[in-house]
């Protein structure tokens, strides 16, 4: 799922937590500098979460004050508005058909053939 408050300065600080954590995970020397680099990292991860709740919160605000400005606006886009933001449906395409014991009878292109039509006599000679 795409996050539409995703930017640039929170791809930048997710690559630097990404990569203090990495360093973190990796480092096999002594216990003082790897509490140093793990500090650093829930530092990173802080500053991160923090600013990706921020632009979260700013992009929520910002839709409601526009579905508030509409609704007053524009009640016709505000209700197209509403209806976008509903679950989606999907339209299943059956491909079996199942007889009472739930065993596949036959095949959708079995039962549903196209049409045929057929060309009256008088008229094929036009």
């Amino acid at each position: 799922m795409k996050k539409p408050y995703w930017n640039e300065e929170l791809k930048n600080l997710w690559f630097d937590m990404y990569y203090k954590e990495k360093v973190y995970l990796n480092y096999r020397g002594t216990n003082h500098v790897r509490k140093q680099l793990q500090h650093k990292f829930l530092d990173a991860s802080t500053v991160f979460n923090k600013t990706l709740r921020r632009a979260e919160r700013n992009y929520n605000k910002h839709v409601q004050n526009e579905i508030e400005s509409i609704s007053t606006e524009n009640p016709r886009q505000f209700w197209e508005y509403i209806k976008k933001l509903g679950p989606k449906t999907n339209a299943k395409i059956i491909e079996e058909v199942y007889d009472e014991n739930g065993d596949i009878k036959g095949y959708r292109s079995q039962y549903f053939r196209r049409r045929e039509f057929h060309i009256p006599f008088h008229l094929k000679s036009c």
